[in-house]
């Protein structure tokens, strides 16, 4: 066996030291076994993920299909090569505290129901080896150290007539400005409303930085005290810069006497630049009726849309998503250069995901359903949570529930059926084939799968015809000998990998001779680039 040193005495192998030291001795030799077997591969230290599976041609995960029988379906390949599984459930006084269990068998309609129009997540709970309830969600689950409440919002405006506290479900920090307060003589769907007059009233937050760079979703019920005069419009949501309105502007315009919801949008911070003053459809409003507004980015439609009781008012097409936002303010421009909203407002919710896809009409909801969803998983715990109950103090997130569950992909769907299935990679890591290495300027996309950003990635070169010193099969690592005339980055999401270089390429590479040492550069028809992505949890 290699030489392994003797806790006891370093200078020494193991055995060479009496026996009192052979407990040291022994957590040593384990130690030093599981060093080995992680070094072959044989063992991952993730402990929430498919461990194996069923395999595409390429030989990634595909464990996950469309339903045969068809419909918004998903069925489970196991047949032959079974999906193997863990479920953290962090750890104990005694040790690791998981859940393990197997699908030796095909299944069919294993998930059924999938949201139309939209991404669903898939994922399963736990209750035997053999036995897990598979379901579907439509909230992106959070991966980190603590909960994000800032991802989602909902404002039931619970509390006592006249009140300035603003409590959050999730947690988040609102503050009341001017005559802002809690009204209990004006409910709607049973909910208290937020009473604004019009005149210095609206509540600020500062907690929301971002709307996230998938979908998202906006929406409030609204009763008017007054409409909007000729050439005025009633701001109903900014979430802006610190000092001007660029970042999602909607309002209530009269122009000419003829009144419409207006938006709008900015990717840059500067300028409106995905929409400007656009105006809706609808003409017909009128004070003491409840609307319900909602506005909505679809990316998978690659749209914005504003729905008036749940009929499409307005649209704009585009990839742009929204600027980072600095303050957010229900009532009022963050430049305060546009009237102030004269109204009651009731069940203002923000979610990170499309609630209501590809402008097709819905029901206006009941608003009292409004509840914290979505999931958490700690990854220093190694726990999955799941948001089970409002939080009842400013700056503290939701009840959280422990949960053994596990997401293991997602679909894409049309209005029937899933478009595209990912089945997320085994054991939380990545390695892409070898592809020809660009020979000048582009980008290149790797679809890792892992289902969360990577925590580490790495961008590799192998030999495929004598060079420099190398032989078929060498690899080395992209990027480390660049030269001031070849630039290269990459860039993660939690599905994708793209690597982006200069116009010189690879051959514009200064790597060191593998025989020399000396500075070379690379001919790009003798190399192949592949990558690697790997999470820690």
């Amino acid at each position: 066996m290699p030489y392994v040193p003797n806790p006891a005495d370093p200078t020494q192998p193991l055995g060479s030291v009496d026996a009192s030291t052979a407990d040291d001795e022994f957590r040593a030799l384990k130690a030093y076994i599981q060093g080995l077997v992680l070094t072959a591969g044989m063992f991952s230290p993730v402990r929430q993920c498919a461990n194996d599976g069923v395999v595409d041609a390429s030989g990634n995960p595909a464990f996950l299909v469309a339903a045969g029988a068809g419909g918004l379906a998903l069925d489970l390949k196991a047949t032959g090569r079974p999906l193997v599984a863990n479920f953290a459930g962090g750890s104990t006084g005694t040790g690791i505290n998981d859940r393990n269990g197997t699908y030796t068998a095909d299944a069919v309609n294993i998930v059924t129901g999938l949201a139309a129009n939209n991404t669903n997540f898939i994922f399963a709970d736990y209750v035997s080896a053999g036995v897990w309830t598979w379901q579907s969600g439509l909230v992106p689950p959070q991966y980190g150290k603590v909960f994000d409440s800032t991802k989602q919002e909902l404002l039931r405006f619970a509390g006592v007539d006249a009140s300035t506290s603003i409590l959050s479900d999730y947690g988040n920090t609102w503050a009341a400005v001017g005559n802002a307060q809690i009204d209990t003589a004006v409910q709607i769907d049973g909910l208290n409303t937020l009473l604004l007059d019009g005149t210095g009233d609206y509540i600020e937050s500062t907690s929301f930085t971002s709307l996230g760079g998938g979908s998202w979703s906006l929406e409030c019920k609204i009763r008017w005290n007054t409409l909007p005069i000729a050439g005025q419009t009633q701001i109903l949501l900014n979430f802006g810069q610190n000092a001007t309105n660029f970042g999602l502007f909607l309002g209530l315009n009269n122009t000419a006497g003829t009144i419409k919801l207006t938006y709008n949008l900015s990717s840059n911070g500067t300028s409106a630049d995905i929409a400007s003053g656009t105006l809706g459809t609808s003409t017909v409003w009128a004070t003491g009726t409840t609307y319900h507004i909602a506005i909505t980015y679809d990316a998978l439609a690659g749209k914005y849309f504003v729905y008036k009781d749940g009929v499409q008012d307005l649209t704009t097409t585009s990839a742009l998503r929204i600027c980072g936002l600095v303050r957010s303010r229900i009532g009022s421009s963050v430049d305060g250069t546009s009237n102030q909203l004269n109204s009651a407002i009731a069940g203002f919710r923000f979610l990170p995901y499309c609630k209501y896809p590809n402008g097709t009409a819905f029901a206006a909801p009941n608003i009292s359903t409004f509840a914290v969803e979505g999931d958490f998983f700690d990854i220093q715990a190694v726990k999955m949570y799941s948001a089970t109950a409002a939080s009842i103090v400013a700056g503290v997130a939701p009840g959280l529930t422990n949960k053994y569950r596990c997401y293991f992909g997602e679909a894409d769907t049309s209005g029937a059926v899933p478009i595209a299935v990912r089945s997320y990679a085994f054991n939380g890591k990545y390695v892409s084939a070898d592809i020809a290495a660009p020979p000048g300027a582009g980008t290149t996309n790797f679809a890792h799968n892992l289902g969360v950003a990577p925590s580490q990635w790495t961008v590799f070169i192998r030999n495929y015809i004598t060079e420099q010193g190398y032989s078929p099969g060498d690899v080395v690592s992209f990027g480390v000998g660049d030269n001031a005339s070849n630039s290269m980055s990459t860039s993660v999401s939690k599905l994708n990998m793209t690597y982006s270089q200069s116009a010189v390429g690879i051959g514009g590479l200064a790597v060191n001779n593998k025989s020399t040492g000396a500075r070379a550069s690379l001919t790009s028809a003798n190399w192949k680039m592949f990558v690697t992505a790997q999470r820690g949890f």
